[in-house]
């Protein structure tokens, strides 16, 4: 709220819905940015926690692929909740393994 009242007064001479426009930006940026960092906490959390379960001691190289893993795994979970399977199948490649029609 401080920061859409600071862009409100600065913006004082422009039109307060573009104030307000980029203070939702902004906003929303920052929200996501925290949902990624939540993210990528729980899924180095989670992997600490597994790894230490097994007792066995891994390489750096080991810990660093699952925690990457982990991320890309909560990722795509967050995009299957947000997009259709048409913008899904495109971010897949799906058509990509599809045979190229022949020319006629």
């Amino acid at each position: 709220m401080s920061q859409r009242l600071w862009m409100w007064e600065t913006c004082a001479s422009l039109s307060g819905q573009w104030a307000q426009s980029v203070a939702g930006s902004v906003s929303h940026s920052r929200r996501e940015a925290a949902a990624q960092t939540w993210i990528e906490g729980l899924a180095r959390s989670t992997v600490d926690q597994v790894l230490a379960q097994t007792g066995l001691d891994v390489s750096h190289g080991v810990r660093h692929y699952a925690y990457t893993r982990a991320v890309g795994l909560a990722v795509a979970a967050q995009h299957q909740h947000r997009f259709g399977p048409y913008v899904l199948d495109a971010l897949r490649g799906v058509d990509l393994d599809a045979p190229a029609p022949a020319a006629a």
